[in-house]
């Protein structure tokens, strides 16, 4: 969970957003709460109601485009706010800890991968052997679902195959025009 503490956090993660869009990954959180965050930011720091420029009433039903058009004005706001905004930029705790987590579940992983046993990657990265397993669990996880989401995009049989510009309609199996 994202906690911010302080102000200097907050604008942080507004400038983040603005130049990285796929910076909630990195806070181990989700878009909509650091989109929320970023417009938290500007309704502070430009006096008015941006929720209410920028967030008319959605529903899941909308398109893809009116979401982007959102995340497109809030920059927009973003750049405004940046400019009366005063202050210094403090990077939250949780990116730092992440990274790190991520880094040592793909080391105790591809230890394992070398014919390690449990008990020794335990002992070399100074861990319980229960959260050993847990961390190559979770790396094992992510790196399967990065697999099927390769072999989705490269399948000649999947919807999402793109061959020469000509996207394949997946129940017919013609060109899409």
């Amino acid at each position: 969970m994202l906690v911010i503490r302080n102000e200097a956090e907050q604008a942080w993660i507004a400038k983040a957003f603005l130049h990285d869009g796929g910076i909630y990954m990195k806070l181990n959180s989700s878009w909509p709460v650091v989109f929320d965050i970023s417009m938290e930011f500007c309704d502070k720091w430009l006096g008015a109601d941006v929720s209410m420029l920028i967030k008319p009433k959605l529903s899941y039903s909308d398109s893809m485009s009116m979401q982007w058009s959102q995340y497109y004005r809030l920059r927009e706001y973003i750049y405004k706010a940046l400019r009366n905004y005063s202050g210094d930029f403090k990077m939250p705790a949780t990116i730092r800890r992440s990274d790190w987590n991520e880094a040592r579940n793909e080391h105790a992983w591809m230890l394992r991968l070398e014919g390690e046993t449990i008990q020794e990657i335990s002992r070399r990265l100074s861990l319980s052997d229960q959260s050993v397993n847990k961390k190559i669990r979770q790396f094992a996880y992510r790196f399967s679902h990065a697999i099927r989401r390769v072999k989705l995009l490269t399948d000649k049989q999947s919807p999402l195959w793109f061959w020469e510009g000509e996207h394949q309609d997946a129940t017919r199996g013609q060109p899409v025009p």
